[in-house]
């Protein structure tokens, strides 16, 4: 990850995820930096989307949110529910997923500014 980036280049990337995210699943909601501190206070995420069942298949709500180094860092997935301990597949304390190569993830349109 580089040292410094421009606040200029993440808003544009973060508003062409956005622009994605809205051609991909127009039903997706949009969260606010509250809710997303309130919900996951030590990921330090500053955009996020929910996304229905509906829209990935999963069976519940997926939130998917970027932090402030976004492009620069990969967005993260969660639940918005918080998980039960040892839950599977793995979900973090906080219910954002450990996600390794191998594990089917849903596909999630990302665009790099």
């Amino acid at each position: 990850m580089p040292d410094a980036h421009s606040p200029a280049a993440h808003e544009q990337a973060v508003a062409s995820l956005a622009e994605a995210i809205a051609v991909a699943w127009p039903s997706a909601t949009k969260v606010d930096s509250v809710w997303l501190r309130e919900r996951f206070p030590l990921r330090k995420l500053v955009s996020g989307w929910i996304l229905p069942p509906a829209l990935t298949g999963l069976q519940e709500d997926l939130v998917v949110g970027v932090d402030a180094q976004y492009p620069h860092s990969l967005p993260r997935f969660g639940l918005v529910r918080k998980p039960a301990s040892c839950e599977m597949p793995h979900v973090e304390f906080d219910g954002i997923f450990c996600l390794v190569a191998g594990i089917n993830s849903p596909a999630v349109p990302l665009a790099f500014g």
